[in-house]
């Protein structure tokens, strides 16, 4: 067998990666860790997307969300999907997420962080 067809092989049925972000007022930072995933090198088998919760956000995150949202398969940008929750904290964040998520590996990174270069395949890798 050949090494690309082991390595599809084993990745133990997952498909897919969702980035889940949980975020309040914070529409800078989001931008720039938003900016740096859409930097980070693409696994091979896999599909990336990201899942934002907006959590009782009072500035423009609502607005950026909507249109990247809008405008990510024209920029060829990860495909994002959001939701507000309108209850501060994040436990009401993270309650109101993890029965919306839809990929089979789930990654947190958090509003103000910046993942390395290769984060996503490092992930992949993890799951062989």
């Amino acid at each position: 067998m050949n090494s690309a067809k082991a390595r599809e092989e084993s990745l133990i049925d997952a498909t897919s990666i969702e980035v889940l972000i949980c975020t309040h007022n914070r529409e800078a930072l989001l931008k720039r860790t938003l900016f740096h995933l859409n930097k980070v090198e693409r696994p091979k088998y896999l599909s990336v997307s990201i899942f934002i919760v907006a959590n009782a956000c009072t500035d423009g995150t609502a607005q950026f969300l909507a249109a990247y949202e809008s405008e990510s398969s024209e920029n060829n940008q990860l495909p994002l999907r959001w939701v507000e929750e309108p209850l501060p904290g994040k436990s009401n964040a993270l309650n109101t997420a993890i029965p919306l998520l839809k990929g089979d590996c789930i990654t947190m990174v958090d509003d103000d962080h910046r993942v390395d270069y290769t984060f996503f395949v490092a992930v992949e890798n993890a799951l062989e």
